[in-house]
């Protein structure tokens, strides 16, 4: 094996294994890895057939193709005991590079004819950007954050949904979220929430660790189309799985129709029980029902902090 060879190897294998920090950019990041498995494992296979080729070893595609798919299998299995998450996309993005590398190099070595490899492009070529979507629309959605900072959620454009994702899962189906043009606040359209019984449910903004200093006031609107119930407001910094104690929460009462809400930043940062807020590097925040609660629909619109 060529020293390349095997630098590359160990290269795959650490950036397939190992959690890294990001840096705020953690979605569109893991986004980014999961597209880079479609090139990381297509240049493994063309090693390992390459490798198989020059020691004439019989069968190579055949050889290649399930040492690629055992190594792919492992590496999703040992992900999850080293703080990566193991993922169906991840398989599909590693296998589809392979396929599409041992196709093209059968069809090289076979010198078959102009249609054929025509159509393996095209076929290479729409399975490459079904691998990169995810990840274009992950960037997309951290320039629009960053370019309309200090406003957080407006709702007037669907890459928003990148950053305002559902929470909560249960024996009863997985929270919705989607744009709306009902019981809108401002603009044209809000944030309709749809929670699920059984989890803390509800809707996460990821916020990329922004920086609030400088900012007085957090604004937003929610519209309950229901009974009135408590919602859960939460915000953390950028500690790893804050306790309860760490992060900033408040029991929200959403009356039937619109609910108006201002929090000075100042109180967020100082109102946690251990220390104050790092509020120059805001990760997340959470608006989330109860465990006991039923399915709950409400809508969020106009969030933004003001000077």
């Amino acid at each position: 094996m060529k020293a390349w060879h095997l630098v590359v190897s160990l290269f795959i294998f650490f950036m397939a294994l190992f959690p890294f920090d990001f840096g705020g950019y953690d979605q569109a990041m893991n986004r980014t890895l999961d597209a880079g498995h479609f090139f990381a494992f297509g240049l493994l296979a063309y090693m390992i057939y390459q490798w198989l080729l020059q020691r004439q070893k019989r069968r190579p595609y055949l050889v290649a193709t399930l040492s690629c798919f055992s190594v792919i299998l492992l590496i999703e299995f040992v992900q999850p005991a080293l703080g990566r998450s193991a993922t169906l996309l991840d398989v599909w993005n590693s296998f589809a590079g392979v396929t599409v590398v041992l196709t093209w190099l059968k069809l090289k070595d076979a010198a078959s004819g102009r249609l054929l490899k025509f159509g393996h492009h095209l076929v290479a070529l729409g399975l490459l950007l079904f691998a990169s979507y995810p990840a274009l629309n992950a960037w997309y959605g951290e320039w629009w954050r960053v370019e309309n900072f200090p406003v957080l959620g407006a709702f007037e454009h669907r890459v928003e949904l990148v950053l305002w994702q559902p929470r909560g899962e249960s024996s009863e189906g997985s929270a919705r979220v989607r744009l709306s043009h009902d019981y809108v606040a401002e603009g044209q359209q809000n944030l309709r929430v749809e929670t699920v019984p059984g989890d803390w449910s509800g809707v996460k903004y990821l916020a990329g660790r922004q920086s609030w200093e400088g900012y007085s006031r957090l604004l937003f609107s929610v519209y309950n189309p229901g009974e009135a119930f408590v919602l859960e407001f939460r915000i953390d910094d950028d500690r790893d799985s804050p306790a309860y104690a760490e992060r900033f929460t408040e029991y929200l009462p959403i009356a039937h129709g619109e609910n108006a809400f201002a929090f000075s930043v100042d109180e967020i940062k100082r109102s946690i029980r251990n220390g104050v807020l790092n509020i120059g590097a805001i990760s997340k925040i959470l608006f989330v029902c109860e465990r006991e609660d039923p399915k709950r629909v409400f809508f969020l619109d106009g969030v933004k902090l003001t000077q």
